[in-house]
């Protein structure tokens, strides 16, 4: 009996510096150990005509983000649908799971699948194989005779088990650069509640570990095979639980790894900690500690519920220098609200971040995106005039920090946060590409040659970042248009 499964994982094709598809190794590892052939296909790889709709597959799995990867995932279900149209098509990810009924509704979806994929997926795959009906099948959305089908929400499943990923379903010749950043897994969730975040949505408030011994467990299967430098840990709080954290790095050091760790963090946590806890991260390996600054306003902090201060931020600078770890912030703006001065406020804690640590990266300022159904993305709809797309064809044209969000902001300044947000940006890919060798940009550039156009190009914007950054002179930005272009067509995203 055929038991083939096409996993689509959508993106533009020609997609530099691409990282594994994570989503549908979790979702292969239970449908292989279960007798079913997955089969998975990177649209940024290869092009979605190549799709090999020959084969006799059972149905089709989508994983998708909100934005260009919604159109992206349409335009693989269009050409599903037009050669294959006996195939059922299966969405989920965070975008179908914070908006079941609305993705159900589309003639490119048959089935959504809400919260967690692994077990569910598998269930339906059953179904759909021996030809029974999937209506007890927990955490689906679909239209049946136009009429729309939710059944019960699953329970979690049991994070300990998502460990041994089928690496193999991959020719991971065409993920070069997991040497140099091998994304890791070990939590899920968070619970803290930052209104931006849509992280509530797909885990919930609650946080949930594997075990340090499934940790290292991991780890050590993932060095043996592929031998990385650096282990990038995905986790959106990897430092919730102290005493994981610790059991977790005296792991490592027993073993004796020479690696290198980036890592998640909170400003509150790490303001808080004393020193014998970083000497154990340092001897462990971690080098890189990111978190979210958000805003140099406490009010807008307050607002937002992001749960910390100011005066966190400063001092977590100032404790990572002590100890040789580079920070890695974020911040935002353009929230309800927020006036000029505040924004000032973060241009100003930007500053004094490089001032106190010129080792440190900022991420970027970021325009505010009000993913969908988070807290505060439900505020701006009711409060501030705000329109969320209305179908995943709308969707697929919405852009992450993007000044079209901002509906409450008038179109001059929208435009100047939009400035503000490309040069910081810049100002951090510059910093990045300083940070690598010639033989890590090739990996993340595909060739030399494009290595030295990607530094030449940079280094020529170099001087109007600065001057505009130090004027405060962000109106007019022609020039952050043509950069952010070529850069977000390089990259592949909004």
């Amino acid at each position: 009996m055929n038991r083939k499964i096409l996993l689509v994982f959508p993106g533009l094709y020609g997609t530099h510096d691409v990282n594994m598809p994570l989503p549908l190794l979790y979702l292969s590892k239970p449908l292989l150990e279960n007798g079913f052939e997955p089969i998975i296909f990177d649209c940024r790889l290869k092009k979605t005509r190549e799709l090999p709709l020959n084969d006799d597959y059972i149905c089709v799995g989508i994983s998708t983000m909100s934005g260009r990867q919604v159109s992206e995932a349409l335009n693989a279900a269009r050409f599903i649908r037009a050669k294959r149209p006996d195939l059922k098509i299966i969405w989920g990810g965070p975008h179908p799971n914070s908006l079941p009924v609305q993705t159900a509704q589309s003639s490119f979806v048959d089935i959504v699948v809400r919260g967690e994929g692994e077990q569910t997926f598998l269930e339906l795959a059953q179904r759909i194989v021996s030809n029974q009906s999937f209506d007890d099948v927990r955490g689906l959305a679909y239209i049946l005779n136009g009429i729309l089908k939710i059944t019960p929400d699953r329970e979690v499943i049991d994070i300990d088990t998502t460990i041994d990923l089928p690496y193999h379903l991959l020719d991971m010749h065409q993920y070069p650069n997991v040497r140099d950043k091998f994304e890791l897994l070990t939590s899920k969730g968070c619970p803290h509640d930052c209104g931006f975040c849509s992280n509530e949505i797909n885990y919930g408030r609650k946080w949930r570990g594997k075990t340090p011994e499934k940790v290292i467990e991991e780890m050590d299967h993932i060095i043996k095979k592929f031998n990385p430098k650096k282990f990038v840990i995905i986790d959106g709080n990897f430092f919730v639980n102290r005493v994981r954290v610790e059991k977790i790095c005296r792991g490592i050091i027993e073993k004796g790894w020479n690696l290198e760790i980036y890592a998640m963090i909170r400003a509150d946590y790490a303001a808080r900690y004393d020193d014998n806890f970083y000497g154990l991260l340092v001897q462990a390996g971690f080098k890189e500690l990111a978190f979210g600054a958000e805003s140099g306003s406490d009010r807008i902090l307050e607002i937002i519920g992001k749960g910390s201060k100011v005066q966190h931020t400063l001092d977590t600078i100032r404790i990572f220098k002590r100890f040789n770890l580079r920070p890695v912030i974020s911040f935002m703006m353009g929230f309800p609200t927020e006036t000029r001065g505040e924004l000032n406020q973060t241009i100003d804690l930007y500053d004094k971040i490089m001032e106190i640590d010129t080792n440190a990266f900022v991420n970027g300022i970021f325009i505010f995106t009000p993913f969908p159904n988070a807290p505060l993305s439900d505020l701006v709809e009711k409060e501030y005039g705000y329109t969320p797309p209305q179908s995943l064809e709308e969707w697929g044209r919405w852009h992450w920090s993007n000044k079209s969000n901002i509906s409450w902001v008038d179109t001059k300044t929208s435009q100047q946060y939009e400035a503000m947000y490309a040069i910081s940006r810049f100002f951090f890919i510059k910093k990045m590409i300083s940070s690598w060798n010639l033989r890590q940009l090739k990996v993340r550039c595909g060739s030399y040659p494009i290595a030295l156009a990607v530094i030449l190009f940079n280094t020529g914007f170099f001087i109007f970042a600065w001057l505009r950054w130090k004027s405060r002179f962000f109106r007019y930005p022609w020039e952050w248009k043509v950069w952010f272009f070529f850069y977000s067509r390089f990259k592949g995203i909004d």
